[in-house]
């Protein structure tokens, strides 16, 4: 009688021990199959954050009485190796014509002093929202429209409650003035969020009236346009892993009044948590193997003494040792076939659960990076096959523990002990 018809008839025989072992099985495979989807879906996250979050850092001026930086005086920053892109951003306060700015929160008093400045936007020019780290960090969201582009000219983006108080929609019409020149913006995008910024006690100060415009725009508004100036720039990198240098090299440019600081706490904030849960997925992995082993190799230990008499006999009429552990390894593996399959439909349900409930299983206020990916999670073929290899082998090392004392008998003396 061959070797799988003797693994086949024990296994329909003994239905119950059958039964109990592919319980265990499909136990050890759910918890490997997740744990490989897992790790695989933490490593796309991973990678889509490397390439999609800002990277890079931020220039700033250090002298506290004058905030603004020539743009001109920053162009070597641009010849620096590593640098791949710019983002300038110029931040002042302005007049916001006929429409009303946001007071809720503003427990001030307005005094005859601030009365002209009672009415007061921040606008930031900037040449990419897109590439903005508060929009990138999803610290604020585009709810309407589109971002503000590098090419654009008097477009504006606006918090939704400024656009909610003043009945403002995509493509209405906003003034800004300053200093008696006024340039019209056309609203082209409403976002949202909350953010702190310092209080000083005026209506720019809330980032409800906190406005973008394109950069160009804001500097013929304040006449600049001869002299482009900057309040701060963000810079982006091709090579993360070698920010800290390119740090230095900046650094080393020599250029005065300017501190130069990691614009990326936002990516390191969520890298570290998604390092963390890559851990837990290599410490789920690694303890359902080891589990695995032992509760096999304990469980076959236990069936495999209730079958010395076979063993005697099988190895008394001249089966040899290898095809006796090769029985038992195509006996257990029968049955992890069948609690693989139990295994691969329970995770399928599962993570069809998962993909179709992510944001309600964990946060609303997952990143869109994150959340799009768990939406996206499946079940793949290098996953199955890399599944399928741990459990064969769990199953080998399980057998031969379990048989290795029993093996290392001769059969008469097997057969005597049973006597």
């Amino acid at each position: 009688m061959s070797i799988l018809n003797r693994a086949y008839l024990y296994i329909i025989r003994k239905k119950v021990r059958s039964s109990i072992l592919f319980f265990i099985v499909t136990l050890i495979s759910f918890f490997l199959l997740s744990g490989s989807i897992l790790n695989t879906t933490v490593g796309t996250i991973s990678k889509n954050l490397y390439k999609d979050v800002n990277f890079g850092f931020t220039i700033e001026s250090i002298d506290k009485s004058n905030k603004e930086i020539e743009k001109d005086t920053l162009k070597k920053i641009n010849e620096v190796d590593g640098v791949n892109q710019k983002n300038y951003l110029y931040a002042k306060s302005v007049n916001v014509v006929d429409k009303k700015v946001v007071q809720e929160n503003q427990n001030i008093t307005i005094t005859d002093g601030m009365k002209n400045k009672s009415n007061l936007v921040m606008m930031n020019g900037i040449t990419s929202t897109k590439n903005n780290i508060d929009f990138k960090s999803e610290v604020l969201k585009l709810e309407k429209g589109r971002h503000i582009e590098e090419n654009d000219q008097n477009k504006i983006l606006i918090h939704e409650k400024f656009a909610s108080l003043n009945n403002l929609n995509m493509g209405d019409k906003i003034k800004l003035e300053q200093n008696g020149k006024n340039i019209e913006f056309e609203i082209v995008g409403i976002y949202s969020g909350e953010k702190t910024n310092n209080f000083e006690g005026l209506s720019s100060d809330f980032i409800e009236n906190t406005v973008y415009t394109d950069y160009n725009s804001s500097q013929k508004l304040l006449d600049y346009s001869s002299n482009n100036r900057v309040t701060s720039v963000e810079y982006g990198v091709n090579n993360p892993t070698k920010l800290e240098e390119i740090i230095r090299n900046v650094e080393n440019l020599g250029i005065n009044n300017i501190s130069v600081s990691k614009s990326n706490k936002n990516y390191e904030l969520v890298t570290s948590s998604v390092e963390s849960i890559t851990k837990l997925t290599n410490m789920i992995r690694i303890g359902s193997i080891i589990v695995g082993i032992v509760i096999l190799s304990l469980v076959l230990m236990f069936w495999i003494r209730e079958r010395l008499y076979e063993i005697g006999v099988l190895l008394s009429l001249g089966i040899t040792k290898i095809n006796l552990i090769l029985q038992f390894v195509v006996e257990t593996l029968i049955v992890t076939i069948f609690g693989f399959l139990s295994a691969f439909v329970l995770e399928f349900i599962l993570l069809k659960y998962i993909s179709s409930n992510a944001t309600s299983i964990f946060s609303e206020d997952l990143p869109t990076i994150i959340s799009e990916e768990l939406t996206k999670i499946s079940i793949n073929g290098s996953d199955i096959i890399g599944v399928m290899i741990v459990m064969i082998t769990i199953v080998i090392i399980s057998v031969i523990v379990a048989l290795l004392p029993i093996l290392k008998m001769k059969p008469k003396k097997i057969l005597t002990q049973i006597n």
